[in-house]
């Protein structure tokens, strides 16, 4: 287990630093015919998976929020327990 997160931190860490190189040398890869069509269908499948992304988290920390919130609420409505 400790292996796959030390090689999810490190792949991690060279997808930020070298993403759009990479992205570069994958989009040379392709045919120079539909490079410009490659590109700009990158662009957009990036664009929409960073929207879904930050979309994912706005509800998860919402539902964490809310969630804390109620269980703080059903909390203090208790009674106190007289034996305590």
């Amino acid at each position: 287990m400790l292996s796959g997160v030390v090689i999810a931190l490190f792949v991690l860490f060279f997808f930020l630093k070298e993403g759009n190189g990479m992205w570069r040398a994958v989009v040379a890869v392709g045919p120079a015919a539909h490079r410009d069509r490659l590109e700009a269908a990158g662009r957009q499948g990036w664009e929409t998976l960073s929207r879904y992304v930050r979309g994912v988290v706005v509800i998860a920390v919402s539902d964490a929020v809310l969630t804390a919130v109620a269980l703080r609420t059903d909390e203090a409505s208790r009674e106190p327990d007289p034996e305590s």
